[in-house]
């Protein structure tokens, strides 16, 4: 399968045959429509909200006269087409695995902070198998992302399939950019305060 973008119709037509692969495949295209749609949803929302919250991104928070996040729809239209124009699928699923990945990762994390720093907090929801089952998520997510990052860099300096770290380096862009907003926007508020 070495090469082969289309794995799973590939074995479900190997393990189903010819008509049960197709129609496994017919149902892995809609669970892929159906995250694409969810997150084409969604994703301007989240980034409305951040805009509501975070001072140097209010433009993110412009709504239209029905209550669209109009500005957040472009904005993630634009980064959208950024990525695809920009490289191979396959990288652009990896970047954006680790970084969605990574902060996975760190919400889940905060339940730990959380729990230390605020122990008697009421906790309406609780967490299934708490410590056990967050701590392996979180050995998991970090496994596949090192793995990624692992990978990249075999690509890169050992196969020379690569020229460049692409993924690492567009995860760790994205990473430093988002603690340079975050920076900037408390410098802004502190200011704004005095």
């Amino acid at each position: 399968m070495q090469g082969q973008v289309e794995v799973g119709l590939i074995a479900a037509r190997y393990i189903f045959g010819e008509w049960g692969g197709n129609l496994m495949g017919l149902l892995i295209a809609l669970l892929l429509v159906s995250s694409i749609s969810s997150m084409a949803f969604l994703g301007p929302r989240v980034s409305q909200v951040m805009g509501e919250d975070t001072y140097i991104l209010r433009s993110l928070a412009r709504k239209s006269a029905g209550g669209t996040p109009f500005v957040a729809i472009w904005v993630q239209y634009g980064i959208s087409a950024l990525l695809i124009i920009t490289d191979s699928f396959e990288l652009v699923t990896k970047y954006t695995g680790v970084t969605l990945s990574f902060f996975a990762l760190m919400t889940v994390a905060g339940l730990f902070v959380h729990r230390h720093r605020f122990p008697h907090v009421v906790r309406p929801y609780r967490t299934w198998g708490y410590p056990v089952v967050p701590l392996l998520f979180i050995a998991l997510i970090l496994w596949s992302v090192v793995y990624l990052i692992h990978e990249d860099y075999y690509n890169t300096f050992v196969e020379h399939t690569q020229t460049v770290m692409w993924m690492s380096l567009m995860s760790a862009g994205t990473l430093l950019s988002g603690m340079m907003v975050y920076v900037m926007n408390q410098l802004i508020v502190h200011y704004k305060k005095q």
